[in-house]
């Protein structure tokens, strides 16, 4: 006799080239199909990464292109609106895999029999959703009514543990879903667009060109770096607002020869794994799929400390974790940097941690978390 599948929506704004909905999609192409009947809504019909989703998972979308303010006009609606106009069916469970809008959306779900998660990508200590809200009330209502609140992060989930009163049962961390194989595929491809030259030390950030990535202090480092005649060269994969910003601080400081922007690529694995060094100068994270990825790639990370890059890199074992502001980042580049056998021996650390990740499977936390809440399990 067959299984009956169980019906699984996850909810998300859209499919553009960000971390969470590139992990998104790998956890959707790996869920179970014997066991699930797999469904995405996005609010709107956009992004690279729709061309990497699979065939069989179905695709629901309520807009086109992302607008401007979006996020606010949404208020206008009751909860209960938002669901019924966006979510036409019934399903087992609903999972909104982004705090704010996704998450105020499924707050509207009233069907007593469908099972609730919300998923925190963020540190919200850092970044204030109640805004996404009508009231901060409303946000507590809706984080309280969920069955699960999971956090890709220790921090993630201790943050949102701080602004609602979510019990331990209610709530768990599971790290995001990586396809390693795929990582490390793409990484073996040729580079034939660009020269990396062996004679410098080249470096690598792939991530939106926002304010967030703090990539104007990282610039800004690395005309320290070559005043010093420490022999750099920096490549920035991705695109963004603060382009023009970027490109014109890389104008000011004369580094032309020793910055380049290369925009976003389809896959930016390939580059990242011919470079010396991983850096994130970021002011906020959730849980880096970018530095998670130089690690599957065996490339070494040095990082300002943002959440989940304790968990990622063991500490510091793994990778350098600098304090979050410039200077810090300035003295971790000079000092890894000048000391060719501690970046030695971080290479040697993480391609053990690749390894490691290689072998972990967190879609199978993702199954076992969906599977207790449906057999009316109380932890999740």
């Amino acid at each position: 006799m067959a299984i009956k599948k169980k019906k699984v929506l996850f909810i998300h704004p859209d499919l553009r080239g960000g971390g969470a909905e590139k992990v998104l999609v790998n956890l959707l192409n790996t869920l179970s199909r014997i066991k699930y009947d797999i469904s995405l809504l996005t609010i709107f019909n956009d992004g690279v990464n729709k061309d990497i989703l699979k065939n069989d998972i179905k695709h629901i979308t309520v807009l086109g292109k992302v607008f401007r303010g979006w996020s606010v006009i949404q208020k206008i609606f009751p909860q209960t609106y938002l669901f019924k106009r966006c979510v036409k069916d019934d399903y087992d469970i609903i999972i909104s895999y982004l705090e704010g809008v996704p998450t105020r959306i499924l707050g509207g779900c009233s069907n007593p029999k469908t099972k609730l998660v919300a998923w925190v990508h963020v540190d919200l200590s850092d970044f204030d959703i109640s805004h996404v809200f009508r009231s901060k009330n409303e946000m507590e209502l809706t984080y309280l009514k969920m069955d699960a609140v999971i956090g890709v992060s220790n921090k993630a989930l201790d943050s949102i543990r701080n602004i609602v009163p979510i019990t331990e049962s209610q709530s768990k961390v599971i790290h995001n879903v990586l396809d390693t194989d795929l990582i490390i595929n793409q990484g073996k491809k040729q580079v034939d667009d660009i020269f990396l030259s062996k004679e410098v030390i080249n470096l690598c950030s792939v991530g939106r060109l926002t304010a967030q990535k703090g990539y104007e202090r990282l610039i800004e480092s690395i005309a320290v770096l070559i005043d010093k005649n420490i022999q750099v060269h920096l490549y920035l994969l991705g695109e963004g607002e603060l382009r023009n910003r970027i490109n014109n601080r890389v104008q000011e400081l004369n580094l032309s020869k020793h910055v380049t922007l290369l925009g976003f690529k389809t896959n930016p694995h390939k580059y990242v794994e011919k470079c010396d060094l991983f850096v994130c100068s970021s002011y906020q994270e959730g849980f880096s799929t970018a530095v998670t990825e130089a690690v599957v790639l065996g490339v070494p990370v040095l990082t300002t400390d943002c959440a989940g890059m304790d968990e990622i890199l063991e500490d510091g074992r793994i990778g350098m974790i600098v304090k979050n502001d410039g200077d810090s980042l300035t003295n971790g580049l000079i000092h890894l940097l000048t000391n060719n056998e501690l970046l030695s021996t971080y290479k040697n650390k993480t391609q053990a941690k690749s390894i490691e990740l290689q072998k972990r499977n967190n879609t199978l936390d993702v199954e076992s978390l969906i599977d207790d809440l449906l057999n009316n399990h109380n932890k999740c």
